[in-house]
């Protein structure tokens, strides 16, 4: 019976790794079918004077026009949640809108609109609080605690 249980944890650590693998591809690896659809995107969090603006990054070479490190202007969606994952700001392009590769948080690009919070500015951020930005649909976040005017 215990060599029985070693060997069912054996295959399911083996599986893990494998779904770990595949996650996690090397730079020199071809673009998974998930990259096809869209290129993996990295979130920088810039802040200045107050000001937290948030840059979506192609992350990886994809075919002659999506190069590493180059904006990506698809972003049509972006969350931020608190730390107690509450939604504080969101905004939203409609469907087949003209996406972004930069946003000011607070600031609604042309062509979007504000879903959270409805009808109102978006309030402001706390200086010293944990905060993470989502750009939905390639599941770009990152997170940062918010500095003020510093």
């Amino acid at each position: 019976m215990r060599r029985k249980v070693v060997v069912v944890c054996s295959i399911m650590l083996l599986q893990v790794a494998q779904v770990v693998a595949f996650q996690l591809p090397s730079e020199t690896e071809s673009p998974k079918f998930h990259d096809l659809i869209e290129p993996r995107t990295n979130v920088v969090v810039r802040q200045e004077g107050g000001k937290v603006v948030f840059e979506f990054i192609n992350a990886i070479d994809f075919g002659p026009t999506v190069k590493k490190n180059t904006p990506n202007d698809r972003i049509t969606r972006v969350r931020v949640v608190n730390i107690f994952s509450e939604e504080v700001w969101r905004i939203e392009a409609p469907y087949g809108g003209q996406g972004v590769s930069s946003v000011t948080y607070g600031v609604v690009p042309k062509g979007f609109k504000q879903i959270v919070p409805k009808g109102k500015k978006a309030p402001a951020l706390k200086i010293n609080e944990d905060y993470r930005v989502w750009a939905d649909w390639v599941g770009a976040a990152a997170s940062f605690v918010y500095q003020g005017g510093k």
